[in-house]
């Protein structure tokens, strides 16, 4: 089924942008599952960043962050969301950096993902995006969705 999910978004798959700021989140994952069946939500109660990303946040570099579950939809459980850095071998966390308000979230095909979204990201390239991606997640599809965050540090 997986693959024909996959297959079914075809050529003509639009990228969708969901406010998450002041949203009754039960509407919002509603909406997420009919805009995208056949794909269970893996919702997040926290954000980890690799300490080289936490710098960029910080600097305002880096406005966004790309999210990939396999064979899933990651999206925030709630509008605000703890912040950790973590390591890069482990993954594990070092340090709170704080909250962060998720004002949007957009669900697109990784092969969609273009310069812009790089330079949102804090990356010059969408190769160099790309690339980070698949070092974090390991092998993501063409057509396989992603999620971007669109956040900012409350405290």
């Amino acid at each position: 089924m997986h693959h024909f999910v996959l297959f079914s978004l075809g050529m003509d798959f639009t990228p969708k942008t969901y406010e998450v700021r002041n949203t009754a989140f039960e509407s919002l994952f509603r909406s997420i599952e009919a805009d995208f069946s056949g794909y269970s939500l893996q919702r997040r109660e926290s954000l980890g960043l690799l300490e080289a990303y936490v710098e960029l946040f910080l600097s305002g570099k880096k406005k966004t962050t790309v999210r990939y579950k396999k064979g899933a939809l990651d999206c925030p459980a709630k509008a605000e969301l703890d912040l950790f850095q973590t390591k890069a071998e482990t993954l594990r966390t070092t340090r709170y950096i704080g909250r962060v308000l998720v004002d949007r979230i957009t669900i697109k095909r990784f092969n969609q993902l273009d310069y812009q979204d790089a330079r949102n990201d804090g990356f010059a390239t969408r190769g160099d995006l790309g690339f980070a991606l698949e070092r974090i997640y390991g092998e993501i599809k063409p057509n396989d969705p992603v999620t971007i965050y669109w956040i900012h540090l409350l405290s």
